[in-house]
This record gives C-alpha cells, sequence and structure tokens, in this order.
C-alpha cells in the first residue's frame, strides 16, 4: 500500500499511514486520532473533495511528498487562491466576470474552541489563571491551525514560490493592529524609545544598514571634500575611478550621516553633504551595498517577468481603473513599444490593488516647470512623468527635492523612486503600502527572515 500523510482538520494532527482506497484511510485516520468523527470526508490540500472512484488515480498522480489527505467532518466552504489583502498575489487565474478569487472569498473567521486543551481554557475564562508557557504555545498552534485549515496565508510570489518566511505580511497586519488598539491607552513608560523602534523599522531587510566607521582624520575629510567637488561637475566631468572607489570607502559615513537622530537630516541636507549619492550610477552602488545585492540586475529581470504575467492576468478585467491604464499599454504596444508591459506595470499593480496612485506617481503636461508643482507632490518618492509614462520624461522627488537631474523612463524612475525608501530611510505610505511592499517582495526580492 502507498504511503502518505494524514492531516486533522486544522492541520495540527500530522500522522504517515498506508492505505489503498478511501475507507482505508478514513479508518486509519481514526486509528491515529487524527479524526474520530464517524462523518469524516477527505480532502486534498486545496480543500478538494476526494471520492472512492477516482481514489486511486489522485493516489498515482500525487508525488511522495504530495500525498497529503485532510481528514476532518468539516471544512472551509471556499478557499481563495489570491491573497489581495496581503498585497501578494497568484496572477494565474481570473473568473470570468474578471474579478479575483480573493474578492469573492468569505473571510469571516471564528476560532473553534472545542479544540483547545482544557488547560488552555481554565485560563481563559473569565478570572481563570495566567496562561503557562506550554499551554500558551498549545493556544497559538490551534489558532494558526484553523487560520490556515480556513484559508492559506502565505505570501507567494507569481510563479508560486514562497516569499520570505510566507507569513511576514500577516505578522505585520497583526502587530500593526495590536499597536492601532492599544495606543493612548498605554503607560509612558510602556511607549517604546523613538529611536529604537526607528532602528528596528527602517533597517528591515537592510544588510548593511549602518557599518562601523573605518574612515578618520584627515584623509577620510579630504576624500568627503572631493566627493563634494565632483558632486558640483556635470556627469561627464567627474572622475569617475577615483569617485567611485571614494564612495565606497566613505560608505559608513553616508549611513552615519543619513541614519542620524539628532539632527535628524533632510533630503536637501543629505544632497548637499553628499552630491553624487544623487547621480544614478553611485545611488545604485549605495544601494547595492545597503541590501547586499546587485539591486538593478535583479529587478530589471524581476520585472520582465512579472509585467507580462501581470498583463495577461489583467487582460479580462473589468475595473475601470485597471481598463484605462491596460487600453493604453495596449495602444503603445500597436506603435511599436517594447517596454510598453514594464512601463504601465506600477500604475496597472496600483490599480489592481487599488492603492493611492498619487503617492506613487504624477503625469503633469509635457513641458509643466516641476519646480513649480513641487507643493502638489506627497514627501515620499513619487515618480513625476511629463506627457505620459510611456514617454522618457521622468523624475523622482522626494521631499520636494528632485532627486536626479537626468530625466528616465518610468520603469527605471519606479526602481530609483523605491530605493530611496531604504536609501533615506522613509516608511511606506499607507495608502499605497500594498503595491510598495509587492514590489518590496517580488521585484527586489527583499525577504528578510526576521
Amino acid at each position: 500500500m502507498p504511503p502518505l500523510k494524514l492531516w486533522s482538520g486544522y492541520h495540527t494532527v500530522k500522522k504517515i499511514g498506508n492505505a489503498s482506497t478511501l475507507s482505508e484511510v478514513v479508518k486509519q485516520a481514526q486509528e491515529k486520532g487524527v479524526c474520530t468523527s464517524e462523518n469524516a470526508k477527505v480532502f486534498l490540500r486545496d480543500w478538494t473533495e476526494v471520492e472512492e472512484d477516482f481514489f486511486q488515480e489522485v493516489i498515482e498522480h500525487l508525488l511522495l511528498e504530495e500525498r497529503i489527505f485532510i481528514v476532518t467532518d468539516t471544512a472551509p466552504t471556499t478557499e481563495p487562491t489570491l491573497q489581495g489583502h496581503s498585497g501578494t498575489q497568484n496572477m494565474s487565474s481570473s473568473n470570468p466576470e474578471g474579478e479575483t478569487a480573493a474578492l469573492q472569498v468569505d473571510f469571516t473567521f471564528k476560532v473553534d474552541t472545542g479544540s483547545f486543551p482544557e488547560t488552555v481554557l481554565a485560563c481563559l475564562r473569565p478570572g481563570g489563571p495566567l496562561l503557562r508557557p506550554k499551554d500558551r504555545r498549545d493556544l497559538v498552534q490551534c489558532i494558526v491551525g484553523q487560520m490556515v485549515a480556513k484559508c492559506s496565508l502565505k505570501d507567494r510570489g507569481v510563479d508560486g514560490h514562497l516569499l520570505g518566511r510566507g507569513y511576514d505580511s500577516l505578522f505585520q497586519q497583526m502587530e500593526n493592529r495590536v499597536e492601532n488598539m492599544t495606543r493612548g491607552k498605554r503607560q509612558p513608560s510602556q511607549v517604546p524609545d523613538r529611536k529604537s523602534k526607528k532602528r528596528a523599522n527602517v533597517s528591515y531587510g537592510c544588510l548593511n544598514w549602518q557599518p562601523i566607521l573605518n574612515s578618520s582624520g584627515d584623509a577620510a575629510q579630504e576624500k568627503v571634500r572631493f566627493l563634494r567637488q565632483e558632486g558640483l561637475k556635470s556627469a561627464r566631468e567627474i572622475n569617475l575611478p577615483l569617485a567611485l572607489q571614494y564612495m565606497q570607502e566613505t560608505y559608513g559615513d553616508q549611513r552615519d550621516y543619513i541614519n542620524s537622530d539628532n539632527p535628524v537630516h533632510q533630503t536637501r541636507e543629505i544632497k548637499a553633504q553628499w552630491p553624487l549619492l544623487f547621480h544614478a550610477r553611485f545611488f545604485y552602488g549605495h544601494a547595492d551595498q545597503l541590501l547586499g545585492k546587485d539591486v538593478k540586475a535583479i529587478s530589471e529581470e524581476k520585472t520582465a517577468l512579472c509585467a507580462s504575467a501581470l498583463a495577461n492576468f489583467l487582460r479580462d478585467s473589468n475595473k475601470k481603473e485597471v481598463l484605462y491604464y491596460y487600453v493604453q499599454m495596449e495602444l503603445e504596444e500597436s506603435r511599436g513599444n517594447r517596454g510598453a508591459k514594464e512601463a504601465a506595470f506600477l500604475p496597472l499593480l496600483a490599480a489592481l490593488f487599488k492603492d493611492d496612485i498619487g503617492q506613487l506617481f504624477r503625469v503633469f503636461e509635457e513641458g509643466t516647470s516641476i519646480t513649480e508643482r513641487l507643493h502638489e507632490l506627497p514627501c515620499t518618492p513619487t515618480v513625476v512623468a511629463l506627457g505620459s509614462f510611456f514617454q522618457n520624461q521622468c523624475y523622482i522627488i522626494c521631499e520636494q527635492q528632485v532627486l536626479f537631474s537626468e530625466p528616465t523612463g518610468f520603469g527605471e524612475a519606479t526602481r530609483l523612486a523605491f530605493l530611496a525608501y531604504y536609501v533615506f530611510n522613509m516608511s511606506y505610505p499607507v495608502k499605497a503600502a500594498t503595491t510598495l511592499e509587492f514590489l518590496q517582495r517580488e521585484i527586489f526580492d527583499i525577504n528578510p527572515t526576521k
């Protein structure tokens, strides 16, 4: 008889068994304590119910590691294929109406306390004792088991691969919710130090956020003065080999200035102190050291893959916001623009997630003076396109500063604007966080383990 895995409905009990018929699966599940109910049914991991007539065929087509059979008398009424709220979706399919499956899922969830150990229930009753460490672990195991049984909460990329630990977006949302609910109820002594909280948040995903300073004295100051002078030159006049060397050697000084809490330096001040950082080549070099990877190469490759997948996914969408950008993309492709999908990637993604597009980019008429419109833009990194986001007339604005003087394409501008959040220690705006988190995890492969 072929070996297989028997799981309980909440995935809290997992056993190994051997069975050649469906009735044997149910019998072994009862004997091993997986499910003792007389009304037990057998399901695959996607909650497809298995029938006796097809059991042998199912077994034959499943690899050994995929032979997981859930035995339970209750099952969720629906299983989502997308995770719209977490910002990470599987873009492989859509329903006939053009709406994502995530919008059709009933997310109503109630914890079944019947599966809790008696010691845990005693602690949860009014006036009950404090939870012991073991009771707390049992409580967490039961709750998480039921949540995963209700619907998959994992963060997955467009090709199905796991992003980070798989649950980072869920953990972050739960933590934020607890923080919101307890705001104003804590004593002053319970409020964390602002400096330590800042360092915990802005260094997320960075491998070299604040290195130990290894330069001091006149030689170090001379390098800083040289770099400041080079920053005043045009791109063609810069002593590129020496500037690249000194920028790498003074990376720790750059981070120390940017990370300063007292005083906090705004973008304008950083630009005056480290002007070469506001040339794309040196900016990418800094971001590479900060994140420990070739961010430009990785994001270009991932964008090419995801832009095509997103366009295919939204082909039949009937959302007004999506259609607006999709039609523009198709028109641009008909004109021979091979980069149309990549240029439309950010607008389509933001429209899909219903994020505030104004927090991510703006399109002004061609010939508009950006300096006269700075007061209209958010303080966070924003792409400004002149004429159309399909033209190579895009700039990045942050705290009313034009980060790079040379115009670029929309895809490149999106890349630079996103990295500015990491380089300058900025938090995602709430109304655009879903789109930015998708870029973080899927496009830039920033999925720290903790």
